[in-house]
């Protein structure tokens, strides 16, 4: 799995807000690429200990480890297409990335969380 993470040419792009923010439109069907490139984005922040990640408290740490977790398994089922599954990577996608948008958070984060 951490192999084709590695090949996938849409990761070798930026993470731009847009490309983030076009995520979680209501009507965008997120696919695999778009699941894996979030995945890989807090990775990297991660590893890079980026500060806006070191400043969230640790049970936020945890909650934001637990939605990527959920992410990563759902990716591993069948029908990612359905309504529901694409409803809950939404969601889940929006708690990882909890903390970590800044300043795309303040001007495109319209997605309600329920």
């Amino acid at each position: 799995m951490m192999d084709d993470l590695a090949y996938l040419p849409v990761l070798k792009l930026p993470v731009l807000p847009s490309r983030i923010t076009r995520i979680f439109e209501p009507g965008y069907v997120i696919c695999r690429d778009d699941v894996l490139l979030v995945l890989h984005y807090v990775q990297q922040k991660v590893a890079l200990e980026d500060p806006l990640l070191m400043d969230l408290p640790k049970p936020r740490l945890i909650t934001n480890f637990q939605y990527f977790s959920e992410a990563a398994m759902l990716l591993l089922g069948e029908h990612t297409s359905s309504y529901s599954t694409q409803e809950r990577l939404r969601t889940c996608l929006h708690e990882v990335l909890f903390g970590l948008r800044g300043e795309m958070q303040q001007s495109s984060m319209n997605y309600s969380v329920s």
